[in-house]
């Protein structure tokens, strides 16, 4: 709960790039819109960033799990992969934190602009 609660009060600067394919409805109409304005309100706040890669750019670097990749207070760099299949764990040795972070960029240079991104959302929204 410390985490997200510095997160928002924006004390953490937090970028995030998510698949399209991720954000297709799953759940009911309600679910979906919750999801949805989530998202949208939190791409407003200053410190957030969200980008979208879209569903023609599949398959991609990060098409086999989710990962993060976390630059800490003191500036040590950190990483975490999981896959479906396999829970995951914390990367702390620095030569594979970085290739979090080299990944993370490449899926950010394919994604959607955040203002673009905040647009698809928008008319995502519409049609649910």
């Amino acid at each position: 709960m410390e985490h997200q609660t510095a997160m928002l009060r924006g004390e953490r600067q937090i970028w995030a790039v998510l698949d399209e394919v991720a954000l297709r409805p799953l759940a009911s109409r309600e679910v979906m819109c919750a999801q949805t304005d989530h998202l949208l309100k939190m791409a407003e706040r200053h410190h957030v960033s969200l980008r979208i890669i879209p569903e023609r750019i599949t398959p991609h670097i990060g098409v086999d799990g989710s990962f993060w990749h976390f630059r800490m207070p003191r500036g040590e760099e950190l990483g975490f992969a999981g896959t479906a299949l396999d829970v995951g764990g914390i990367i702390d040795d620095q030569s594979r934190a970085d290739r979090t972070r080299i990944r993370f960029d490449r899926l950010a240079a394919r994604a959607r602009s955040e203002d673009e991104s905040r647009e698809w959302l928008i008319l995502e929204r519409r049609e649910e």
